[in-house]
């Protein structure tokens, strides 16, 4: 799927440059996933047993899945960044979030960017070249 991360539970991918056909600067390869080893929800905490780890943790990934507020146990939702920071994309910053893309550089994605776009950013090859602003 994306430029970093693993291909199994097990093995680390090896990508080269080459394989981002979608181009490096519409590609993300790290995104704020704050507030771990804590539960936050909308902006508030929730819990303590935070899940994937401490910042720079390997086993920090991201599980791009979105969250629903109407059904906060369901595994998908709406809502794609700032909603949980369970695996999903989430800051303290007002309105949106920070990624790094492909080509190093950063970009604010703002928080209302549906969880359509932020897939098609995640995604390497697939041939979903998106036009800034996202």
């Amino acid at each position: 799927m994306g430029i970093l991360g693993r291909t199994s539970p097990t093995i680390q991918g090896d990508r080269r440059i080459t394989d981002i056909t979608d181009g490096t600067s519409n590609t993300m390869m790290l995104a704020e996933c704050a507030g771990r080893n804590l539960e936050f929800t909308m902006g508030k905490q929730v819990g303590t047993a935070g899940t994937g780890g401490p910042w720079a943790n390997p086993d920090a990934r991201l599980q791009i899945g979105g969250y629903n507020s109407a059904s906060p146990t369901d595994p998908y939702g709406p809502c794609a960044l700032n909603c949980r920071n369970d695996k999903e994309i989430y800051s303290f910053h007002s309105g949106g979030a920070m990624l790094g893309m492909g080509d190093g550089s950063v970009k604010f994605l703002k928080a209302t960017t549906s969880l359509d776009v932020v897939l098609q950013l995640l995604t390497r090859n697939r041939g979903e070249v998106l036009q800034a602003p996202f």
